[in-house]
């Protein structure tokens, strides 16, 4: 219950949420919090987005020229299921590892200018200082759900 309270925490007192990560709380719930967020996202996507148009739209803007055959492996491709599961899986893992891959890049960035701390102690700040990454992903849903898919920018 301490992780979750302090993700709600994080909001307005960042300093002692970052000190006790940085001493021993728990880094499961920023990254459950981060990955819910982005399934969220993921699967508001695939209610609001026709993917099978974007990848025709891409192509079109590229000036290529595709044949009617190509144009229905395009679409037969993107309304297929591993256009469906590849972006939920990668939304499932993508927390975790951004968050292990930052962090050893701050550990081994800190280690070698001589300051000392533990992965862990590293890990758990970071899990918690993308917190925020969840109001990336609430204003890129709210955008999908409003804006018309022909206006979104590839």
């Amino acid at each position: 219950m301490e992780p979750v309270l302090l993700v709600l925490k994080l909001l307005w007192s960042p300093g002692e949420v970052l000190f006790k990560a940085a001493k021993g709380a728990k880094a499961w719930a920023p990254i459950l919090v981060i990955t819910a967020a982005m399934l969220g996202y993921t699967l508001i996507s695939f209610k609001y987005l026709n993917s099978a148009e974007i990848v025709l739209r891409a192509v079109e803007q590229r000036g290529q020229q595709i044949t009617p055959e190509q144009r229905e492996r395009l679409i037969a491709f993107a309304n297929g299921p591993a256009a469906r599961v590849t972006p939920l899986i990668g939304a499932a893992l993508a927390p975790t590892l951004v968050v292990v891959a930052v962090s050893g890049i701050f550990f081994g960035l800190f280690t070698f200018v001589g300051r000392e701390g533990s992965f862990g102690a590293f890990f758990r700040v970071t899990a918690y200082c993308c917190i925020p990454l969840i109001v990336r992903q609430a204003a890129a849903a709210a955008l999908v759900m409003t804006v018309p898919q022909s206006a979104i920018a590839l």
